[in-house]
């Protein structure tokens, strides 16, 4: 049997494609409000900036998802989270793609750079979006 599945695990041609990708920005766009919020409120205003710095890099592409999760276990001095960088693997691609398009926007972030967006493929071809002066 011949699999419709890209590399990515996503379905080739399916309706699930949309709304797999907006599940996946909506549950990372979740996860930095919370981290922000929850920084803002419970710890210095140093350890705030620097998580928020972190968080940027990773949006913008300066920083892999593993290296993000390792310094931001330091920075709180918090315990390992093995599923957090295979989550943002697989989320921060959409996240990226619609905060790029200002589909969604995220207090204190700002969109990444074109070059941190991923390339024509890498993603579900009906998850893969263009700037608005290209559509």
């Amino acid at each position: 049997m011949v699999s419709k599945r890209l590399h990515n695990g996503c379905p080739k041609g399916s309706q699930t494609d949309a709304m797999a990708a907006d599940s996946a920005k909506l549950k990372c766009k979740h996860f930095v409000v919370t981290l922000l919020k929850l920084t803002r409120e419970n710890q210095p205003e140093a350890v705030n900036l620097n998580v928020r710095a972190l968080i940027q890099n990773l949006i913008d592409g300066r920083i892999e998802p593993e290296a993000f999760t390792t310094q931001l276990q330091q920075e709180l001095n918090s315990s390992p989270q093995p599923c957090l960088a295979p989550f943002l693997k697989r989320s921060l691609p959409f996240l990226r793609q619609s905060l790029y398009m200002k589909e969604i926007t995220i207090e204190g972030v700002q969109p990444p750079p074109a070059s941190a967006l991923p390339l024509p493929g890498t993603i579900c071809d009906r998850c893969a979006l263009k700037p608005n002066n290209e559509q």
